[in-house]
Order: C-alpha cells, then sequence, then structure tokens
C-alpha cells in the first residue's frame, strides 16, 4: 500500500474522534428525555403480534471517565405496547405493558455531534399493564415479568449554549427475557424496541 492510500484510510478511520470535542475526565452531565416507542415482538406458539406505538420519559445522568469515554445511567418509563392475535382466534387484544427501565451504557464520543452507546438494561414492570378486548379491560401484570437486555444507539445533536445540549437519542433494545409468566416452554415472547427520544442536556462541569 502507497503512503497516500495509508494516510486516507488513518483520516477516516480516525477523523471523527480528532474533531470529537472531548469532556474533561469527571465532567458530569443531566438529561431530560422524552419520546416514543415501537416495539415489536420476537414470539413462539402465541399468535400473531402486531407492533404498536408507546411513550417514553425520564432522566439521566452521566459521568466522564476519560476525554471521549464516559458512563451514562438513565432511568425511563418506557411502554412497549402490542397488539395479539392468538392463535385460532380472529379476534384481537391490546396489551399496554409499561416498564420502569434503568439503561447502564457505555458512551463514545465519535464527535461533537455524536455520541455512540451501549449497555445493559433491567426493566421492571409496573402496575399499569393491562389489556383490552371485547370491549373490556384487566390487569395483566400477572401474566408478564420484568424484562431484561442489551441496548444499542446513538445520540445526534449540536451545543446550543455553554451548558446546554439539544439532541435526538435513537435506541434499540434486544430484549433477552421471555415476558411470558406463564411457565410454559411453547409460548415465548421477547421484546424488540426502538425508541426515539428528544434531549435536553445540561452541563455541570
Amino acid at each position: 500500500m502507497n503512503a497516500k492510500l495509508i494516510t486516507l484510510i488513518l483520516v477516516l478511520c480516525c477523523g471523527p474522534f480528532a474533531l470529537a470535542e472531548a469532556r474533561s475526565a469527571g465532567s458530569v452531565a443531566v438529561h431530560l428525555l422524552g419520546g416514543f416507542t415501537s416495539t415489536h415482538y420476537k414470539e413462539g406458539g402465541l399468535g400473531k403480534v402486531e407492533s404498536q406505538m408507546g411513550l417514553a420519559f425520564g432522566l439521566g445522568i452521566d459521568f466522564w471517565v476519560m476525554p471521549q469515554l464516559g458512563i451514562e445511567i438513565d432511568f425511563l418509563n418506557a411502554q412497549k405496547n402490542f397488539e395479539l392475535t392468538p392463535a385460532g382466534s380472529s379476534g384481537k387484544e391490546s396489551f399496554y405493558l409499561t416498564f420502569l427501565q434503568m439503561p447502564v451504557l457505555v458512551k463514545l464520543m465519535a464527535s461533537k455531534n455524536v455520541h455512540l452507546k451501549a449497555g445493559p438494561y433491567l426493566g421492571g414492570l409496573l402496575m399499569s399493564g393491562f389489556k383490552e378486548g371485547s370491549g373490556s379491560s384487566s390487569s395483566v401484570k400477572d401474566q408478564f415479568r420484568n424484562d431484561y437486555g442489551v441496548t444499542v444507539g446513538a445520540w445526534l445533536g449540536t451545543q446550543t449554549k455553554k451548558n446546554l445540549l439539544i439532541g435526538v437519542d435513537l435506541r434499540y433494545d434486544i430484549g433477552l427475557a421471555d415476558l411470558r409468566n406463564d411457565n410454559l416452554p411453547e409460548t415465548t415472547l421477547y421484546s424488540r424496541t426502538l425508541t426515539t427520544l428528544l434531549t435536553l442536556t445540561f452541563l455541570f462541569k
């Protein structure tokens, strides 16, 4: 390989990191988060599962352990709703599942306008879980389990003031827990959730 080609590869690979507006180690930020979820489910033996939109909101905090590497911890109220047409039936049931979700994410500052993130999450099913069908509604908390899995995503935004950033946070949750609480190995339900959040980030150090 000639020197020009090697130089071009290094620029393409390392350029975003060279342009990053590094945060000082030990700096702290607080995030306000709000937006929408779209959840589809990987199921087995239940019937036809269709995704539904939901809401997500909460707050988070991050710590920068190195100039371009940080840890973010969020607390989100996130809906993972779906419609189910049971096997052998034509009637639909709508399920509204709300989780208190806590992702712990490793953040990489690829540039001052792009942060990449990934890490595990835990989600506790709240009392607001219920289903609607045939004109009636009922609680389904005892029919489902808590969730856990892996989150990957990216933040895209801009700094509008010295201590304020505005952006969009795109995340994809890969659920690893079988959410059905029926102890039947032939029926399974795993969540797959795309979350779009508007973010306000306040820098404190």
